[in-house]
């Protein structure tokens, strides 16, 4: 059995890691390696759900012709979490400099990018409204009562987004060693001399999102941002230790997403403390309704 097992990130918005197992004719994905989403290829070579599987206690697919082998390798996938593949970077250009500002999409290494069509950055999906910045507390405290309220998501996606436009322009980097990356002839409104272009590791967010900005509250903004995604962003790979410490600190106000995904951690910067935020979503889970 040939099973190709890899991790790409979720993004537009960023939803953290994905990881895939892939055979012939079949794949299935998960966000937290204990719940599988399967699908199988039909005789159009289209992929369709066939069903669910669960870490420990299986599942059952419906109309797979590649049933046998997609659980086999769901059985028997080599540790989690899988390596990730996605290395192809389209990343949204700073207007003033042309430089990354915030990661729109990925790709395998092995493919070809995609064509650039909406270059806006999304936060979060439509529907979610719930985040909010302690930085834009006392803007929110000098609006008219009267006004209409603005919400904190539409102020992070205005700043981050405007600061590429008029025109925004996107570029596909291939990201290489030391965090570096080749830009490629690939994008949206290029410069002709981005073509092939080195950047150094330093030239590119750690984040999904650049978090150096000249107005402090910009800065602010940006961090809280990445503060309250932070369960997500410690399933990458590749991060800091003073970024990993950093955001296990802000993941412990969201416990019960840091309980979801635990599984899939590539690396723990404070052990004990992050034992510690799990076990007490453990208890806030197992406890009786009042």
């Amino acid at each position: 059995m040939n099973a190709d097992c890899y991790a790409i990130r979720q993004l537009s918005p960023y939803r953290g890691m994905l990881f895939v197992i892939e055979v012939e004719g079949a794949l299935a994905y998960s966000s937290d390696g204990h719940i599988w989403q399967v699908h199988c290829k039909n005789p159009f070579s289209r992929y369709w759900p066939a069903g669910e599987w669960t870490e420990g206690e299986g599942g059952t697919l419906a109309h797979c012709q590649h049933q046998e082998i997609i659980l086999q390798a769901l059985e028997n996938h080599p540790p989690l979490p899988f390596s990730a593949h996605d290395q192809l970077e389209l990343w949204l250009l700073d207007k003033q400099h042309g430089l990354p500002l915030a990661l729109l999409k990925t790709q395998r290494n092995h493919t070809e990018p995609a064509t650039v069509g909406d270059p806006t950055w999304y936060p979060f999906a439509l529907t979610d409204t719930a985040f909010t910045a302690a930085c834009l507390a006392e803007a929110d405290a000098r609006r008219d009562p009267r006004a209409w309220p603005v919400p904190h998501r539409d102020v992070l996606s205005r700043l981050v987004n405007e600061a590429a436009r008029p025109l925004p322009a996107a570029q596909w980097f291939r990201r290489g060693a030391h965090h570096s990356g080749i830009g490629l002839n690939a994008g949206l409104r290029l410069d002709p001399v981005w073509a092939g272009r080195p950047l150094s590791g330093a030239n590119f967010p750690e984040l999904p999102v650049r978090e150096t900005w000249h107005e402090p509250q910009h800065a602010a903004l940006i961090r809280e941002y990445h503060h309250w995604i932070a369960p997500e962003l410690l399933t990458q790979s590749g991060l800091r230790s003073s970024t990993r410490k950093r955001l296990e600190a802000a993941a412990a106000e969201h416990p019960e997403r840091l309980l979801k995904i635990y599984r899939v951690l590539p690396a723990v910067a404070d052990a004990s403390h992050l034992n510690a935020i799990l076990v007490a979503a453990r208890l806030t889970q197992t406890a009786p309704p009042i």
